[in-house]
């Protein structure tokens, strides 16, 4: 019985020695050879938004490093990542080290780098582990031993530090979540993990390494709130260099694999440019990492996902009849797969010879690189202008195309050196590229740079440089070859940008203050003004006339509407301030709410509410949903006129969003006016004729736009409105 796994072994590694010999034979053609998009399929851990907010930049340096393609982020769960990866719909994915393990088996992806993370020190790490979290008041709970008859949530089945790093120290514990735990779930983000067991809908939870300090640092939680329970295993962790709160042993961190399918020249250049990429770019800054390293070794994954029998070990160790029939046959099949590599050998000789002839031709290439950055030029459109140059070391020459020429403001006829190139570098600049290009004579690595140049007019241009170095036959560098691009315009446009969002922030503030300072000072009077009235009304009551109280109680109108109107702008402002609180709440339990707190006006009114497919469950901010509904009743009853005698809320559910409809058979709505009714102090034909602030469908646009969402509205113009409120799936 125990031969059984040597044999299939040995038939394995017959197999895949036959695809070493083969593979080569076969001519793959790219995919991409005529689609030039590129998607990178990203595990979006924390939702869709911040996703695309920390590797859209990533993507687009790929596109602007490597000719003719254009990179893009593709935000996927756990269960969309499995999925696309599958049918081939992306062609790069990013995703946490078990998952890409259970991918690297099932679908052959093909790891190409390694993430560098930014902890929360600002220092570079290739690691992360798990950490086990409860609420710091919690005295019962000091060890992973005190869990058992304890509530647990993590972040998802699939993740490696948001819960299956713990659930291996659980196993070692001999402990067994599913039996010893009162309850386990899972909530999909690590944010969302945090907010539950600080407020106390669970004992206990786990996350990643560094995702509490880094919510701390947003000023999202407080740590004082928690505490950290250490797994006994491994008291001694990397990790403790970089002073991060941990749990368990530590895994690699994320790798970017290709797809199969992807052909393997763009894989190198996608790997050679992330690896090349600068820990100060922009690309870097915004997935809060120093860039990318050599792919790792994830075998530790590999071995805690085959102790914990999950994933592509699922079945790790199992033997059945059909193993014990399989165990001979291999033989034969082995034997005709010998024969079948003697000859595939000789091909394979041949290849290797031609092969050889053709990085002998490469070789020649390299030597004259002036000559590929021409024929780049003629190929590619450019928008900035750029030039090209070679540096003979040996000789102390220095060529420039007539470009380089150009952008440094000199005629083709002058003469270039040394000393003349760094007399036209702005005199802040000037040491930095000095001490390049005594490091440049010996430096076998290529370089970026960027610097500041004056032109003879005395105008100021930004300039891009890349260069390589050219060797001779010993190995020894002999010359330099670059390029340099005039970036001004681009970096006139960055300078530009900033100072127009400083200037938007600013306004925004004076627009909040004003905001503020406005409410509070109609509120006062307002208040004022209410209550004097009502005691003008009681004192003179017997002797004011029918008109006297007529203009007392408008007087008191104005005065409440003044102060709704108070109300609504600091609502309105709150709402776009206060951050939005997901959960997972149930939709019925939401409209009854609803329902019972207008019981009263639908009795009175006889208008009959119908409910729809309510009966789900959303992840959304509670107290914005009810506020959401509470609008849009208000504005049914307020507009709704005498015809109005039903109100419907229903759902339903497409491919990105929940949605739910207010419907109303009440007064119709201009269509022109559902356009614009969600704008601040926008009113209707409609509108125009109740009291009302302009703020209530405002503040509905604005919780809608927190959720990744929308709201809109339909109407005939004369039978009735339907609002819409729309919000994202993967909050």
């Amino acid at each position: 019985m125990n031969r059984a796994p040597s044999v299939i072994q040995i038939f394995l590694l017959l197999l895949l020695t036959g695809l070493m010999f083969f593979l080569p034979l076969i001519n793959v053609s790219s995919v991409h050879a005529e689609d030039k998009q590129i998607k990178i399929g990203v595990l979006a851990k924390r939702g869709a938004k911040h996703c695309r907010q920390k590797w859209s930049a990533t993507a687009e340096y790929l596109s602007q490093n490597i000719s003719g393609y254009s990179f893009s982020i593709v935000p996927l769960n756990f269960d969309q990542l499995g999925t696309t990866t599958e049918k081939g719909e992306i062609d790069f994915v990013l995703t946490n080290s078990s998952y890409y393990v259970t991918l690297e088996i099932s679908c052959r992806v093909n790891r190409l780098v390694t993430l560098i993370n930014r902890d929360i020190h600002n220092k570079p790490m290739t690691t992360f582990a798990g950490v086990i979290i409860t609420r710091a008041d919690r005295q019962d709970l000091t060890s992973v031993k005190d869990f058992v008859g304890k509530s647990f949530v993590a972040v998802d089945p699939k993740s490696l530090g948001g819960w299956l790093a713990v659930l291996l120290e659980f196993k070692r514990a001999g402990i067994n979540p599913q039996k010893d735990f009162t309850k386990l779930s899972f909530v999909g983000t690590h944010d969302g993990t945090i907010y539950a067991v600080r407020d106390g809908k669970a004992d206990a939870g786990c996350v990643r390494t560094s995702t509490l300090e880094r919510m701390a640092e947003e000023g999202k939680i407080n740590l004082n709130d928690f505490k950290v329970i250490h797994a006994p295993s491994y008291p001694d962790h990397l990790l403790c260099k970089h002073h991060l709160l941990h749990s368990t042993e530590a895994y690699p961190e994320w790798p970017l694999a290709k797809l199969n399918h992807v052909d393997c020249t763009l894989a190198r250049q996608v790997a050679k440019t992330l690896i090349d990429m600068p820990s100060d770019s922009h690309a870097a800054q915004m997935s809060h990492s120093f860039g990318w390293s050599v792919p790792l070794n994830y075998q530790s994954v590999h071995e805690g996902l085959r102790e914990l029998r999950i994933g592509p070990y699922r079945d790790y160790g199992k033997f059945s009849t059909a193993d014990a029939f399989k165990q001979y046959w291999p033989y034969i099949l082995g034997s005709a797969i010998i024969m079948i590599l003697f000859f595939g050998l000789s091909i394979r000789l041949k290849n290797l010879n031609s092969n050889l002839e053709k990085s002998v031709t490469e070789r020649e290439f390299e030597l004259d690189l002036r000559q590929k950055i021409e024929k780049r030029l003629n190929e590619t459109q450019q928008i900035a202008l750029l030039g090209s140059w070679e540096w003979d070391i040996i000789n102390s020459s220095l060529w420039w195309s007539e470009e380089t020429y150009c952008i440094f403001g000199l005629g083709s006829d002058d003469k270039i050196t040394i000393d003349k190139f760094i007399e036209a570098i702005h005199p802040d600049d000037r040491q930095k590229i000095q001490n390049l290009i005594e490091k440049n004579a010996s430096q076998d690595l290529p370089l970026e740079h960027g610097y500041r140049i004056k032109l003879p007019g005395g105008e100021l241009r930004f300039i891009y440089e890349k260069s390589r170095p050219i060797y001779d036959e010993t190995k020894r560098v002999v010359k330099r070859v670059g390029s340099v691009q005039d970036v001004t315009k681009l970096k006139k446009a960055e300078i530009e940008r900033k100072r127009l969002i400083s200037e938007l922030y600013e306004s925004s503030e004076k627009i909040k203050i004003f905001a503020y300072s406005v409410s509070h000072d109609l509120k006062n009077p307002a208040l004022a003004l209410h209550g004097i009235t009502t005691l003008f009304i009681k004192k003179y009551q017997d002797t004011l006339d029918e008109k006297g109280v007529l203009y007392c109680d408008r007087i008191k109108k104005l005065s409440d509407q003044v102060m709704s109107l108070v109300e609504q702008i600091n609502i309105y402002m709150s709402t776009k301030e206060r951050p939005i609180v997901l959960e997972l709440i149930n939709a019925k339990k939401i409209f009854q709410i609803i329902r019972q707190e207008y019981s009263s006006q639908l009795n009175q009114r006889e208008i009959k509410w119908l409910e729809s497919k309510l009966d789900i469950e959303i992840r959304a901010d509670r107290l914005a949903l009810l506020r959401v509904f509470r609008n849009f009743i208000d504005n049914t009853l307020k507009y709704g006129g005498d015809a109005l005698s039903t109100i419907e809320i229903s759902y339903k559910e497409s491919d990105k969003a929940h949605i739910f409809s207010v419907k109303d058979d009440g007064v119709g709505l201009d269509p022109d006016d559902c356009k614009n009714i969600f704008d601040p102090f926008k009113r209707s034909k409609r509108a125009s004729e109740v009291e009302g602030s302009g703020l209530g469908l405002a503040i509905v646009r604005e919780i809608a736009e927190l959720h990744n969402g929308k709201v809109w509205g339909d109407s005939d113009g004369e039978h009735g409105i339907t609002f819409h409120f729309a919000i994202a799936k993967n909050l």
